[in-house]
């Protein structure tokens, strides 16, 4: 597997000659490739929804990096790979991934019997977890995960490869707006399925027929359809006759997050795929109009913690 379909090429090193178009982590970053005639490491990256997914292409290298505002799943593909985090040591092998925490980390890329090594890390930013992050701050800052151990990790290592397999096929359901936002889900839920089961946290799962579920699928349909229209989270409990405080109780006893928190995370998709598209809006401006959203600077803000770039940014690359 090279780099191509949905990825966009973000970093590229070489013997003297390291290239960085833009930042692979939240922090700082060094890159020492192998001694090898050969030596070169390839960085892509493709957003769905609020995750991010990294694609690694390698012949052996060693990053020291600062990853402050990210929960990373490194998944290696082929090769294998050991990382040191907060004093201790962890190696993957293929059909194992590191589930890490925001924090300094040193990796070692190894090759396989070939002489390459590729890598998936996704990294799922404090916004998209904001509803398990008490959760996800209980783990170690290191954890090694293998498809064995348990089926919610089988779970969350086969749909994190499938995801990787559709962007590599540049598969365009991907980019559509309700399937990014679907598979971010799915991946978000199912890290939290990892997290409650390592931490020992016990989660009482709201039945998908009661009363408090069927008042959040209304809501989601109603800010997916009229999101341009939603000024208030009143809005949204007016067009599911409820009271504001029913439709805050309903989304946190089944989402565990607020109905701002919801809209927001889904307004900072609609923009990332309007703002990526080529024939979409052409200003951010129009962007922010064009999902109901008030206040750019704030936007702006939210965007890159999301996201690791501006909305101008992303808007220059279409």
């Amino acid at each position: 597997m090279g780099l191509g379909g949905a990825f966009q090429r973000i970093a590229a090193f070489t013997p003297g000659t390291g290239h960085r178009r833009r930042a692979s982590f939240s922090g700082e970053s060094q890159v020492t490739l192998d001694e090898r005639p050969d030596a070169r490491v390839d960085v892509a990256r493709a957003h769905v929804g609020l995750v991010s997914v990294g694609l690694v292409s390698s012949t052996g290298h060693e990053v020291t990096a600062q990853e402050s505002i990210a929960f990373s799943l490194v998944i290696p593909r082929r090769g294998s790979l050991t990382t040191e985090i907060s004093g201790s040591s962890f190696r993957a092998e293929v059909g194992e991934a590191l589930l890490l925490s925001p924090g300094r980390r040193r990796t070692r890329a190894l090759c396989d019997s070939a002489g390459r090594f590729i890598g998936i890390p996704i990294l799922f930013p404090r916004s998209a977890v904001a509803a398990d992050e008490e959760l996800m701050h209980r783990l170690a800052n290191g954890n090694l995960l293998r498809e064995s151990q348990s089926l919610a990790v089988a779970k969350l290592l086969r749909l994190a490869n499938l995801l990787v397999d559709d962007l590599w096929e540049s598969n365009r359901t991907v980019n559509r707006p309700t399937v990014a936002q679907s598979w971010s889900t799915l991946l978000v839920e199912a890290l939290s399925e990892v997290a409650t089961e390592i931490s020992g946290v016990t989660v009482e799962v709201e039945s998908s027929n009661s009363a408090a579920a069927k008042v959040v699928r209304n809501a989601e349909d109603f800010i997916w359809s009229e999101l341009p229209d939603i000024s208030t989270i009143a809005d949204i409990a007016n067009a599911c006759d409820v009271s504001v405080r029913t439709l805050e109780l309903a989304f946190k006893k089944v989402k565990g997050a607020s109905p701002k928190q919801v809209l927001e995370r889904v307004r900072l998709q609609v923009a990332r795929r309007l703002l990526i598209t080529s024939d979409g809006p052409g200003s951010v401006l129009e962007v922010c109009n064009a999902c109901g959203i008030g206040h750019q600077g704030r936007f702006a803000l939210a965007y890159k913690a999301a996201f690791d770039e501006s909305p101008v940014s992303t808007l220059r690359r279409r």
